[in-house]
């Protein structure tokens, strides 16, 4: 399942992603804050309980480990937390020529144009999630209005599924040079 009824109004006016969100994706979400905190929970104890002793390279490199798997937590925690915030990209089009724009970027990309209509456009991407027989969806969702595109990217359809760390910059990057 990929994402269902959007409310375009509501998302425009709350600058977040309105949509019906299923029990599966909200365990998912839960499940990954609460995995996520305890091991940062751990590491920290560990790093407290490092520093109490005196420190030789091996474990300076030890804690250096541990201070980057608690960086890309609290970056993984705030991308599940953040995950439904649009952002705003300026455009000089015209509502229909973003469009255009952005379903031939979809094309060209190798994505697939899930939802199209007047001011929506979704595009996904499957890929295998964790589990070897779960397919899972990156969703790259468009709420256009006229000199603006709104955007988020989402993954869903899978169990056990990290947010979306990086390609939700890469995709704006790609759609800023591409309306301007």
């Amino acid at each position: 399942m990929i994402l269902q009824k959007i409310n375009i109004e509501e998302s425009i006016l709350k600058k977040r992603l309105m949509y019906k969100v299923s029990f599966d994706h909200r365990l998912n979400r839960l499940t990954f804050c609460a995995l996520i905190l305890s091991l940062m929970f751990s590491f920290s104890m560990l790093m407290v309980h490092e520093t109490l002793s005196t420190l030789n390279a091996a474990e300076i490199t030890y804690m250096i480990c541990l201070v980057i798997f608690i960086v890309f937590g609290c970056y993984g925690f705030f991308r599940v937390i953040t995950e439904r915030n649009l952002m705003r990209i300026e455009s000089e089009n015209t509502l229909k020529g973003n469009i255009g724009l952005l379903a031939e970027y979809g094309k060209k990309s190798g994505y697939e144009v899930h939802k199209q209509s007047s001011n929506c456009l979704i595009l996904t991407e499957s890929y295998l999630s964790g589990w070897p027989s779960y397919r899972a969806y990156r969703c790259y969702v468009f709420i256009l209005e006229e000199g603006c595109i709104y955007y988020c990217s989402i993954k869903t359809g899978g169990k056990a599924i990290a947010p979306s760390l990086l390609d939700h910059w890469i995709v704006l990057r790609d759609v800023k040079k591409m309306v301007r």
